[in-house]
């Protein structure tokens, strides 16, 4: 039904029949979910949550229709109402566990109270539950704990909020920070307090965030930005000073967020460590790709547009990466490269689990060994997996804790284990009773709660008839061995 606003009405009496929920001094309005939501655990009972950043309002086209003012009060002004605020479901019972009112304003004013940003979710305190993250059309940037209660020092101010908000460790101190960019052309981070680290004005804003990574092989996490005016920027994540030969410009401006992605080829930065190119399509039918080193710039016409992120995963199973472009004239484009297929290398979404826009190759994640992830039918009772947790992260605490869940579909649970150091573990874990081809899916949560998983396809139970042939064929052949062992028959016979 949407949420209860509070506003002053001038006529409290006048309604109109209609089944739209009626409370004095009270206004109904419309709910939309303008943005992807997020699914996690956050208080950690065992039950998952689904986040909606929610914004309220009356949609004009809608309200066209005469028919749709059957249930408003017929003194209902459309503009005068826009807000925005988080809601929080139960998956399992469906229910409302808390919804948060966090802005309110009219249509008419400069600055309104959508909510374009899709909530982020992750554990800044380390209290063992997650806060939720989420910046409004409004400027402010919010955090809420798992309660919904805005945090101290919450929220901070910047100007309109569009992209997500990127959260990860970029100054290496073992905390988390707040990755935030706005239509002022600002980027800023803050730490976990709600002090500003650093902020750097750019030219152009992201519509879409931060992507982050190291690009030019210095050991540091980098924020990657392509902004509408065509520039890809990329800043050192402790200092927020521009690398060189940064920005790199482009022939027209940037909708989509960057990926970054290690090419066979790469060089070796400052530190020792590869250099990564950024990939990104631009408005000029173009797709660019630049190393994150020199700043040399490849590109391939695509002839069309594109807002959204490309995607790197071995499509057509030949042990390379293939990119998939996507473009608003409604083709999927898959582009082959040379560059041998590694779990951590794939980009399958633009957050990689459920939080996490920072890049893994080279820091941390978990994925499914190469012996154990080409597809096979598994059957028995239980069945093994190898999986690798990695942890290059300068500021690793140690020991650590690396909460890992195996699941068929990301729903049943096969096997759950809390490891206390990065390696390659191979477990023994019960195997799916029912014939079925399905997707494993294995997670793992660190102790910021930053989610990374891997999946690999697999089947069980289903070639089970093949084991039907020795049910017959190993009782004969026993007997008829015994008879030709045994020369009289008459010791063994009864006659």
């Amino acid at each position: 039904r949407g949420a209860l606003l509070r506003a002053l009405r001038r006529n409290a009496t006048a309604a109109v029949a209609g089944d739209r929920p009626r409370e004095a001094g009270a206004v109904y309005v419309d709910a939309h979910v303008l943005c992807t939501p997020i699914v996690a655990d956050l208080d950690r009972d065992g039950r998952d949550e689904v986040v909606f950043a929610v914004s309220y309002y009356f949609d004009r086209d809608q309200y066209s229709d005469p028919a749709a003012w059957e249930d408003l009060d017929a003194d209902t002004r459309l503009g005068k109402y826009v807000g925005g605020g988080v809601a929080v479901y139960d998956i399992a019972s469906r229910a409302l566990k808390w919804h948060t009112h966090l802005d309110l304003t009219t249509d008419e004013t400069a600055f309104r109270a959508y909510i374009y940003s899709a909530p982020t979710v992750a554990d800044l305190d380390k209290d063992g539950k997650l806060e939720v993250i989420v910046g409004t059309s409004l400027g402010f940037l919010y955090v809420l704990d798992c309660d919904g209660r805005t945090r101290e020092n919450f929220p901070v101010t910047m100007a309109e909020i569009q992209g997500q908000v990127g959260v990860a460790d970029v100054n290496d101190d073992g905390e988390l920070e707040l990755v935030a960019t706005d239509t002022r052309h600002n980027v800023a981070v803050f730490d976990r307090h709600g002090t500003e680290l650093w902020e750097r004005h750019l030219s152009g804003f992201s519509s879409q965030g931060p992507t982050l990574g190291d690009v030019n092989g210095d050991g540091v996490v980098d924020v990657v930005v392509a902004t509408t005016n065509g520039h890809i920027w990329a800043l050192n994540g402790r200092t927020g000073e521009t690398l060189r030969n940064f920005p790199v410009r482009a022939g027209g401006g940037f909708m989509a967020p960057p990926m970054i992605l290690r090419t066979r080829n790469s060089g070796a930065g400052s530190a020792g460590l590869p250099t990564r190119s950024i990939v990104v399509p631009c408005n000029d039918g173009h797709l660019y790709i630049v190393d994150g080193l020199t700043g040399c710039t490849f590109k391939t016409d695509l002839g069309e547009n594109s807002y959204t992120m490309v995607l790197a995963d071995d499509v057509t199973g030949n042990g390379k990466m293939d990119l998939i472009v996507s473009t608003m004239n409604g083709r999927v484009a898959c582009l082959g490269t040379d560059i041998d297929y590694h779990p951590l290398l794939a980009w399958t979404s633009r957050e990689l689990g459920n939080n996490n826009v920072e890049l893994r190759d080279g820091r941390q994640g978990v994925y499914v060994t190469d012996r154990f992830r080409h597809h096979r039918d598994n059957s028995g009772a239980t069945m093994l997996l190898e999986l690798a947790v990695v942890d290059q992260r300068p500021a690793r605490p140690t020991p650590g804790t690396y909460r890992v869940r195996v699941s068929v579909g990301g729903s049943a649970t096969l096997f759950t284990k809390t490891y206390t150091a990065p390696g390659v573990y191979l477990e023994e874990m019960p195997c799916p009773a029912r014939r079925q081809y399905s997707t494993v899916f294995v997670e793992m949560t660190n102790e910021l709660g930053q989610h990374f998983e891997d999946q690999a396809a697999m089947s069980f139970n289903m070639h089970f008839y093949r084991a039907l042939k020795w049910v017959l064929v190993v009782p004969f052949a026993g007997m008829a061995g015994v008879i030709l062992l045994v020369r009289d028959m008459r010791t063994v016979l009864p006659i």
